[in-house]
């Protein structure tokens, strides 16, 4: 769905600017994938000479997997992760990687051109030239709720209460959706 129709579609409800309409609808669309893992991105990188870290892309909200040369790689934490004499990370295929602010850090350095895939959960990024949300199209309407919503806070207080309760309500069902869509991956992975 377009924005624009989701604009219509809040003014169903409140009479507001077209533009804050729009700007609260994309101001929605970033909140609801700060608060649920809804949009899934990719970035790929080739391993410099001697690089031990690598920023991860503004997006980013959390990893789902790191690939290096199409092997898996594992989460691990400082105490895993080993160093020569000289207090430098060894160089060859790691086995892992460890994330520390807006950067990844491998087990190992990795070999000079080795192909580095990182699959993470995203959050959007508000393009003002867009003409759709970024998430799925099953969620649009969900962005209604917390624009009209904020739209209505100061003159219809009612109404705020009516709709933000409904986004929250939203929030969670999808939260609920997400663990068990993962949950029945996790049992297929097992069996």
């Amino acid at each position: 769905m377009k924005w624009t129709k989701l604009v219509d579609r809040c003014k169903l409800f409140v009479d507001g600017n077209d533009q804050l309409l729009l700007n609260l609808l994309k101001e929605a669309e970033v909140e609801l994938t700060r608060k649920v893992n809804i949009l899934e991105s990719e970035f790929s990188i080739t391993a410099g000479s001697s690089v031990q870290f690598y920023a991860l892309p503004n997006d980013y909200k959390s990893m789902i997997a790191v690939l290096v040369e199409g092997q898996h790689k594992r989460p691990m934490t400082d105490d895993e992760i080993f160093y020569n004499n000289d207090n430098d990370l060894y160089t060859g295929t790691p086995s892992g990687y460890l994330i520390r602010g807006n950067t990844i850090f491998f087990s190992q350095i990795p070999n000079s051109g080795d192909k580095i895939k990182m699959v993470y959960n995203s959050i959007a990024e508000i393009e003002l030239t867009s003409k759709e949300p970024e998430i799925p199209e099953i969620f649009h309407k969900d962005l209604c709720n917390y624009a009209i919503a904020i739209a209505s806070a100061k003159e219809l207080p009612t109404m705020y209460d009516k709709f933000w309760q409904q986004w929250l309500v939203n929030i969670e069902e999808i939260k609920n959706e997400i663990a068990d869509r993962e949950l029945l991956y996790n049992m297929k992975e097992e069996i």
